[in-house]
């Protein structure tokens, strides 16, 4: 089941701008009980560890990146270079929860985050969580209850998956390395571009010289499931 987690209503102040149960509109407050509810959840559904979907680093919706954010919310929990950020990374539910905070906080990065079939967490637009469980979690639910927060049982998440609309990319398996290695010893060489998270990229420039050194080089997570589409690191290729 899917849950939508949301801050009350704003109808629900009183006239100083609190909530009946006392507690403020603090940004600050309302990030770390959404925090606390993600955590809770994924507790209550038995996660450890979170696999990254659809990463980016910089616009989506609103999620500009706000002046000063430091290494658009990956800095403390990826290294500067950001590797390790990338469609398909497993992650510990503590770096689950540092991305959920980022996102929440506009820092610049947007990703889903999921553990299989059995959970899932998604951040949309003002401060709402889609947070889906194959558990009941009602301790979850109860601790949502008391951060203030909104818990409403919906048929699913708004940003799932099967409603994307993405360019189907080749996987950069050994059938597009045999290929591109043709096409680099007949023409001499290619521009090699590597995209590893949305409006993320960088240049290789192959020769046959250098193609197994650059093959080496990129991020690529292990044991793809069947079934893929797309490898961490999605490449196409052109003659220079």
């Amino acid at each position: 089941m899917v849950h939508r987690i949301t801050p009350h209503n704003s109808t629900d102040h009183t006239q100083d701008g609190r909530r009946p149960d006392g507690r403020s509109d603090d940004p600050n407050r309302i990030v770390a009980a959404l925090v606390a509810a993600v955590d809770a959840f994924a507790r209550d559904s038995g996660v450890e560890h979170l696999t990254i979907d659809n990463p980016m680093l910089d616009g989506f919706f609103h999620y500009s990146r706000q002046p000063g954010a430091a290494g658009f919310g990956l800095t403390g929990l990826f290294p500067p270079d950001h590797k390790g950020y990338h469609d398909g990374a497993r992650v510990s539910r503590a770096v689950g929860l540092g991305l959920v905070r980022a996102m929440l906080r506009r820092d610049g990065i947007w990703c889903r985050l999921q553990d299989g079939d059995r959970f899932l967490v998604h951040l949309g637009e003002d401060h709402q969580l889609y947070i889906g469980s194959t558990a009941r979690c009602d301790g979850a639910i109860a601790l949502c209850r008391e951060l203030a927060l909104l818990a409403e049982q919906i048929g699913s998440s708004r940003y799932d998956p099967a409603s994307d609309r993405t360019e189907v990319l080749p996987p950069a398996d050994d059938a597009f390395w045999t290929g591109l290695a043709a096409m680099v010893a007949e023409r001499g060489g290619a521009l090699l571009e590597e995209t590893c998270v949305r409006n993320g990229s960088r240049w290789h420039r192959l020769t046959p010289a250098n193609l197994d050194a650059v093959r080496t080089g990129l991020t690529r997570a292990p044991d793809w499931p069947s079934g893929r589409t797309s490898p961490t690191t999605s490449t196409q290729s052109s003659t220079p």
